[in-house]
C-alpha cells in the first residue's frame, strides 16, 4: 500500500478522534454549564430544603406569609424580609439582572394536592452592608439597603400572583418550581454586593380551604442565639388585655420590645429595664376582689434605664421601646437583664395602671457568620394566630419585624 494514502488514513483517522473528543468535551462543559445551580440560595435545584447538618434529616417549609393550611392559617397577612449571603448567590458573573423569581410548594409538610388559589403580594428587593447572620430587629427597613425597589406590585398595588394545584412529589424529587413571580421591572446585583434583601408583603388569597407551604432551607444554629427568653411574671394584668412580643437580642444587634396593648392610639406607657425583685410588689388600686381580678405586681426595678411612649394608631396600638443597639462586646454574651411596663389608664382600675408581664433575657451571640447564608426577619396574622383576637397586622403598617431566624425561601432566580 503506498505511504501517502496510509499515512493520509491514520491522519484521518487521528483528525476524527480529535473532533469526537474535542465535542465530547464541549458536550461535557456545556452540561456542566447547563448543571450550575439557578436557585438561591445555590445547589437546591432539585434537593428538597432541610435543615442542614439535621440527624435524622428533618425537613424545612416556610409558612408565615405563605401558609393555606387549616383553619387557624388560612389568608394571614405577612411581611416576610429575607436576607441571602453572597456566598449563596449561585451566578458567577459580575452583574446578575434578576428579571424572575419562582418558588415551588415544600414536598415533605403533605401528601396532599395543594389548592389552586392567588394571594396580593407585593415585592421588594435591595443590596445591603446588614449581616445576614444578624438581622436587623429595629425596623424592616434598617435591613434594606438605599437602592430598595418595588420589582413587583406597589404600594397600594400588590400583584396577583397565581398557586397552582400541585401533588405532593415522589420520594427522592421535588416539586416544581410553578409559582412564577415576573418582576415588574429586572433587580441589578452586583459582584461587590454584601447581602441580598427580598421582602414580601403578602395580602388577601382568593381560598377558602387548603394548604400550601413553601419550600425553604434552615442553616446551623440554635433557637437560643438570640438570648433566653424567661417570663417571670406572666400575668397580663392591664385592661384590655396587653399581649407581648419580646424582640431577640445578641451583640452587634439592637435591644428593643414591642407591647400590642388594643387600647387605642395616644395611650401613655412607661417602660423599664433593671433587675428583678425576689418577688412581686403588689399595687393597691389595681385589682377588684367583686371581679375577682388580682392586684398588679411590679416585678423589675427601674434602676437601669425608664422611657416612655405613646401607643400608636391601629387595631393592635404598638408601643415600641427601642432601647439602643448592643455593643459587639463578647463579655456581654449571658448578661441578664429584666423589663416590664406600665400603661397609664384610668380606665383600667382605680389606680389607672396596668402592669404588663415581667421577663428576664440574657444577650445572645448573634448567628455564626460561617454557617448561616441567609436568615428571615418576619411578622405575621395576630401575634400566632388569628384565632387569638381576629385582628390581623397590616403588612404596609407593620414596622418593626417579631421574629427572626436563620432559614429562608428557596427562590429560582431567572
Amino acid at each position: 500500500m503506498p505511504l501517502f494514502p496510509c499515512f493520509q488514513r491514520i491522519l484521518s483517522q487521528q483528525l476524527m478522534k480529535h473532533i469526537l473528543t474535542t465535542s465530547l468535551a464541549g458536550c461535557t462543559l456545556a452540561f456542566a454549564l447547563n448543571a450550575q445551580s439557578s436557585t438561591l440560595p445555590k445547589g437546591w435545584d432539585t434537593t428538597e430544603g432541610i435543615e442542614i447538618g439535621s440527624s435524622p434529616i428533618v425537613n424545612d417549609d416556610f409558612w408565615p406569609g405563605w401558609a393555606v393550611n387549616n383553619a387557624t392559617r388560612i389568608d394571614i397577612p405577612a411581611r416576610v424580609l429575607h436576607l441571602y449571603h453572597p456566598n449563596s448567590f449561585p451566578w458567577t458573573t459580575s452583574t446578575k439582572v434578576i428579571s424572575q423569581l419562582a418558588v415551588r410548594r415544600d414536598g415533605l409538610f403533605s401528601a396532599n394536592t395543594t389548592t389552586a388559589h392567588a394571594k396580593q403580594i407585593r415585592i421588594r428587593m435591595s443590596t445591603t452592608t446588614q449581616p445576614v447572620h444578624a438581622p436587623n430587629m429595629t425596623t424592616f427597613d434598617h435591613n434594606h439597603g438605599s437602592n430598595v425597589t418595588d420589582v413587583l406590585g406597589s404600594q397600594g398595588n400588590p400583584a396577583t400572583v397565581v398557586f397552582p394545584p400541585t401533588p405532593a412529589p415522589a420520594t427522592g424529587l421535588t416539586a416544581p418550581f410553578n409559582v412564577i413571580f415576573k418582576l415588574d421591572r429586572p433587580f441589578f446585583v452586583r459582584n461587590n454586593t454584601e447581602a441580598l434583601a427580598i421582602e414580601l408583603r403578602t395580602y388577601s388569597a382568593t381560598v377558602a380551604a387548603g394548604e400550601f407551604n413553601v419550600d425553604s432551607v434552615r442553616f446551623p444554629g440554635t433557637n437560643y442565639n438570640g438570648g433566653v427568653f424567661t417570663l417571670i411574671y406572666p400575668t397580663h394584668c392591664i385592661s384590655p388585655t396587653t399581649l407581648y412580643t419580646a424582640r431577640d437580642r445578641y451583640i452587634g444587634g439592637a435591644l428593643t420590645h414591642i407591647w400590642r396593648t388594643r387600647a387605642g392610639a395616644g395611650k401613655l406607657m412607661v417602660g423599664w429595664l433593671g433587675t428583678k425583685f425576689p418577688t412581686g410588689i403588689k399595687i393597691p388600686g389595681t385589682g377588684d376582689t367583686t371581679l375577682n381580678i388580682p392586684q398588679c405586681e411590679l416585678w423589675v426595678n427601674t434602676d437601669i434605664f425608664v422611657t416612655a411612649t405613646l401607643t400608636a394608631p391601629g387595631p393592635e396600638s404598638v408601643a415600641y421601646f427601642n432601647w439602643g443597639p448592643i455593643p459587639n462586646d463578647q463579655a456581654l454574651i449571658g448578661a441578664m437583664i429584666s423589663h416590664q411596663a406600665c400603661r397609664i389608664d384610668p380606665t383600667a382600675n382605680a389606680a389607672g395602671l396596668g402592669f404588663t408581664r415581667a421577663a428576664d433575657f440574657t444577650i445572645g451571640t448573634g448567628y455564626d457568620p460561617l454557617l448561616v447564608e441567609a436568615s428571615s426577619v418576619y411578622s405575621y396574622g395576630d401575634v400566632n394566630t388569628v384565632s387569638q383576637s381576629g385582628i390581623n397586622m397590616h403588612p404596609d403598617t407593620e414596622v418593626h419585624p417579631r421574629y427572626f431566624y436563620r432559614r429562608a425561601v428557596i427562590f429560582e432566580v431567572q
